[in-house]
């Protein structure tokens, strides 16, 4: 049985196994139009077109920059952020989180994990790092849960010490 291709050019193969090239086009569409709508009431003096075409040529620049060169910027940045949003979001469901637990909590864990994210992306940071390695789950990039319950602990413990006593 002969194949053919599509005149798109999305690929080939047969029905059902064939790249989805509208749905990404759809994606950044729609990314381009709502990006561009809320910097356009964020800032004003540019106008909506001019927004799209800001966004369309930056996107242009960071495709061709090539996924090796993304990945190399955006992972140890990931490596920063993703620790402190997941501690967020576990925080979020806790009805007793008091607003020590959030300091504490989210700054333990950002402390660790921007040394985690510095030690992926090849700066060493003398001493730290050694200290930071003995953490468990270093290696494996979940060194900041213990030191995040930690910060937990402290801050419950002292929003509760600095409650009026009755």
């Amino acid at each position: 049985m002969e194949r053919h291709h599509d005149r798109a050019g999305l690929g080939g193969g047969s029905a059902g196994h064939r790249p989805h090239g509208g749905a990404c086009l759809n994606t950044c569409v729609g990314l381009l139009s709502c990006c561009s709508e809320f910097f356009c009431q964020l800032i004003p003096a540019l106008k909506y077109r001019m927004w799209v075409l800001l966004f369309a040529a930056v996107s242009v620049v960071v495709a061709n920059a090539g996924l090796t060169r993304i990945l190399a910027l955006s992972t140890p940045v990931l490596n920063a952020i993703y620790p402190v949003a997941i501690m967020l979001i576990f925080l979020s469901f806790l009805k007793t989180a008091t607003r020590g637990m959030y300091r504490l909590g989210v700054l333990f864990t950002g402390i660790v994990s921007v040394f985690y994210a510095s030690w992926g992306a090849g700066i060493a940071i003398p001493g730290v790092n050694d200290m930071m390695v003995l953490l468990p789950g270093y290696s494996l990039g979940l060194g900041w849960i213990l030191p995040g319950i930690a910060g937990l602990a402290i801050g419950r413990v002292t929003d509760r010490s600095a409650l009026p006593k009755e």
